[in-house]
């Protein structure tokens, strides 16, 4: 159910804010924001260099979003493939044995009542929600968590270009008296890389809070099921245990890209400090003590406005969905 409940409110969110994520899309898939860099626009003797490299950073990209691409979409199919084909195996076989007073599994991962005496219209709410459960869920949760990752990896790789750039600024192919035009290139960069960023974090920030909460709820109540069908239904204690393992997935991809960012974002500082810029004039030292004061601790996705998206966040759910567990032990003994 709270897998449900997730996919459907991703599913309502993109419908009624698909322009944004269309605007955002096209200017991953464009480049849009590499194509603004004024570097690349001048007679510099390094920009054939920085071209081949800043290519290989974002093709290095998509074959990383193709990498996460196909284990969510493998844990996917595996959680829809033990929800979908046993039931349909068993039902046939009792079919074709002619099994009587058979009842048929349910195929969809909720449990649909044949009980018409619910009043109008709440049993076709039911039935409809319960015949298109995983659908929704399927359509809303890929869709979206795809959007996030590819997003996501492109700021990443916003930002290594941009290390790029600053590592390159006191190279010997930057002429001397350029120095300083590069270094406001690169800031930029820095800018439009920012509101990239920030267009990106305004979008998923808030959705990701009931994202994560239900994750929480629903990893508890697995891990119950999974303690209540440990010795008695071995097939329930399969799809719970793929299920989890959904679970984790799902946060999993969120943190893990969180925190690859947060990790490359703490590389700015780090070529700014091992480019040669003591050697530089005043006004030069003066641009990259100013992008060193604003680099600072700025570049982080926040689940609203709670918590940020890195592994230390994962393991804070975890550990309350297990502390909820215990509690529903206690509360069931």
């Amino acid at each position: 159910m709270c897998q449900f409940v997730i996919g459907i409110v991703k599913l309502i969110y993109m419908i009624f804010t698909q322009h944004k994520f269309y605007a955002q899309l096209e200017r991953v898939l464009n480049h849009g924001v590499l194509q603004k860099i004024g570097i690349l626009k001048k007679a510099y003797p390094i920009n054939k260099i920085l071209k081949e490299e800043i290519n290989a950073v974002m093709d290095n990209n998509w074959k990383i979003v193709c990498k996460q691409l196909k284990v969510y979409l493998t844990v996917y199919i595996s959680g829809l493939f033990i929800y979908i084909i046993p039931p349909i195996i068993i039902n046939y076989y009792h079919k074709f044995k002619g099994t009587p007073n058979y009842a048929y599994m349910s195929v969809s991962a909720s449990s649909f009542s044949d009980d018409k005496s619910m009043s109008f219209p709440f049993y076709y709410i039911h039935l409809f929600l319960d015949a298109t459960g995983i659908y929704a869920c399927a359509c809303g949760c890929l869709c979206f968590d795809l959007l996030f990752v590819i997003q996501c990896v492109h700021c990443i790789g916003l930002i290594k270009v941009l290390c790029l750039m600053i590592s390159r600024s006191t190279s010997d192919l930057v002429p001397k008296e350029s120095r300083v035009e590069y270094m406001c290139y690169c800031i930029s960069h820095y800018q439009n890389t920012y509101e990239f960023f920030k267009n990106t974090q305004k979008m998923f920030m808030h959705v990701n809070l009931s994202h994560f909460l239900m994750i929480m709820l629903e990893s508890a109540m697995i891990l119950f099921k999974i303690s209540e069908s440990l010795e008695i239904d071995k097939l329930a204690l399969t799809r719970m245990v793929i299920y989890y393992i959904a679970a984790i997935a799902m946060c999993g991809i969120y943190c893990y890209n969180g925190q690859q960012f947060s990790n490359t974002s703490e590389e700015i500082s780090h070529a700014l400090y091992n480019c040669i810029w003591y050697q530089e004039s005043k006004e030069f030292q003066k641009l990259v003590q100013m992008m060193l004061l604003r680099t600072k601790d700025e570049f982080h996705f926040d689940i609203s406005w709670f918590a940020r998206l890195n592994y230390d966040t994962m393991v804070k759910i975890f550990k309350m969905s297990y502390s909820y567990f215990l509690l529903l032990q206690d509360i069931a003994d």
